[in-house]
């Protein structure tokens, strides 16, 4: 599957998620940072989602970066989480951009703590 459908569908996956949560989405309408914005009842937060890729080991990990072109880093002026989707794991981790500060990929576990943690976005 070619990388953009791939966080296209990414994109339309994690927002019915959130949606199933009691969150409301929005996605922007012009090119900005965040992939989308969630509202838990007023606390609004800007999130980055990005989907897996795969080491040569065979392991997934997600590459935190901006896109392939720039390579740079998001900062907290910009996004305030990740939502990170693993076809492979059937899984998301909810990750707040404080705690990911300078990191450049982030290795999934089903038992980490931001594991299918919808209460980072509250």
């Amino acid at each position: 599957m070619q990388p953009m459908r791939k966080g296209e569908l990414a994109e339309q996956h994690i927002s019915l998620m959130l949606q199933e949560q009691g969150f409301k989405v929005a996605r922007y309408l012009t090119t900005e940072r965040a992939d989308i914005i969630t509202d838990w009842h007023g606390t609004l937060k800007r999130v980055q989602i990005k989907t897996t890729r795969q080491q040569k080991s065979g392991k997934p990990y997600f590459d935190l970066r901006q896109s392939q072109r720039t390579r740079g880093s998001y900062s907290p002026d910009e996004i305030d989480a990740f939502v990170l989707e693993s076809f492979n794991y059937k899984g998301i981790w909810i990750v707040p951009i404080s705690r990911l500060s300078g990191i450049g990929c982030f290795n999934p576990s089903d038992k980490s703590l931001y594991y299918n943690a919808f209460s980072e976005l509250k």
